[in-house]
């Protein structure tokens, strides 16, 4: 994203991952024309699909594979030009995450939706198996996020209160959960009880592909002129 809000895109192009109409692999970056006309503040590449969210966080954009639905379009078919998220139109977004076969999305409000694989996605109940839209996590409905970060099959999550959540693949310990205790894979968020005690107060997570990380440093005041949160969505 160019400090103007458009969008380029370059790399391998399979199933339109690039927006850009087609599925051919770009050498140089090329201009998602498709939404010229909107100032897009904020992208995520998964690793087959993009999500990207408009610079006041009202709409939100798909594209790429769409295998499990984590597209949040209500199907499963793959977009080579980006799709506006019709379930996620009119509320503020403040950050997208795109995994590797799920998506997940927070509100300006603190509310967390997921979509995609349901043994990602922290959507547990077995009323919830068809994960093709964004919809809010049960066990963190009544829990205000302040952050949300994805690793290549995991979710970590951090409450305004400091406490960490984590949930998805865990093979190599990357929730901060023993495996020999909760298994090689959490389906539901879970607290990470070692760094969510008030002494700790934890202020930012990361999640890389099979490590994660937190620490107690609040996050830097970003660029204001470059932030989700402003009123101009379409290009004057």
């Amino acid at each position: 994203v160019l400090s103007d809000g458009t969008l380029w895109a370059f790399g391998c192009g399979d199933g339109g991952r690039l927006g850009i109409g087609n599925m051919q692999t770009k050498r140089t970056p090329q201009q998602v024309k498709s939404l010229a006309e909107y100032r897009i503040g904020q992208v995520s590449c998964g690793y087959n699909h993009t999500l990207c969210v408009s610079i006041d966080g009202l709409t939100c954009w798909s594209f790429g594979n769409g295998d499990f639905g984590k597209l949040g379009l209500g199907h499963q078919n793959s977009k080579s030009i980006p799709q506006i998220i019709k379930t996620l139109q009119g509320t503020h977004i403040q950050k997208i995450c795109a995994g590797s076969r799920f998506s997940v999305f927070l509100t300006t409000q603190g509310q967390l939706l997921s979509c995609g694989q349901d043994k990602f996605t922290g959507l547990t109940d077995s009323k919830l198996c068809l994960n093709h839209r964004p919809q809010p996590i049960p066990l963190l409905e009544n829990v205000i996020i302040s952050q949300v970060c994805t690793g290549a099959g995991y979710t970590l999550a951090l409450s305004d209160t400091g406490t960490v959540y984590a949930w998805g693949s865990n093979s190599h310990a990357q929730l901060g959960l023993n495996p020999d205790i909760y298994g090689t894979h959490v389906l539901e968020p879970t607290i990470v009880t070692q760094i969510s005690s008030d002494s700790m107060r934890i202020q930012q997570i990361s999640a890389g592909a099979l490590h994660s990380a937190a620490w107690t440093v609040p996050p830097m005041v970003p660029n204001p002129t470059n932030v989700l949160g402003q009123t101009s969505t379409r290009m004057s």
